[in-house]
């Protein structure tokens, strides 16, 4: 078996070589309440209205919704992030799949991340990303729902 040498992912990478900006310096001051159609005109997608703390884990991307039609008709799914590859297959995507590229992913260690761990962080990043797109929809909406920011964020 070959050894896993750990690999700085892109988020990281970002993180490192660039000063961090306060989030509040980008959406002009604290986040306010915005009604249903408000969040709908600046981009917020009803999939992402959708999701909950309580539904996060089940959620389901819906891959035409991300990524090209040509992408979605490959029976090899698509490369993402730091090199996981995406299974499109079934036109949604979830856990189980944002897990099987993850682990697939270059640096990824399969020994040191089960299955519990993934379906926990990936229920939390989703309902993370949702909760900052819906608190600031000019600047987010649309945007950070996506299955590679939750896999850039594993």
């Amino acid at each position: 078996t070959g050894t896993c040498r750990p690999q700085i992912g892109r988020l990281l990478q970002a993180r490192q070589a660039e000063k961090r900006v306060p989030l509040s310096s980008l959406t002009g001051g604290p986040p306010r309440s915005y009604s249903r159609d408000e969040l709908l005109l600046f981009g917020v997608s009803e999939e992402t209205l959708s999701i909950s703390s309580r539904t996060a884990r089940d959620f389901r991307f819906t891959a035409t919704s991300h990524f090209s039609t040509a992408a979605c008709q490959q029976d090899r799914g698509v490369r993402l992030a730091d090199g996981g590859w995406l299974d499109l297959g079934e036109k949604t995507v979830g856990v189980q799949e944002v897990e099987k590229a993850f682990l697939c992913t270059p640096g990824v260690d399969k020994s040191l991340i089960s299955s519990e761990w993934v379906g926990n962080h990936y229920g939390w990043i989703v309902w993370s990303l949702a909760a900052q797109e819906v608190a600031s929809p000019a600047q987010l909406g649309g945007r950070l729902v996506t299955p590679e920011n939750v896999l850039l964020r594993l």
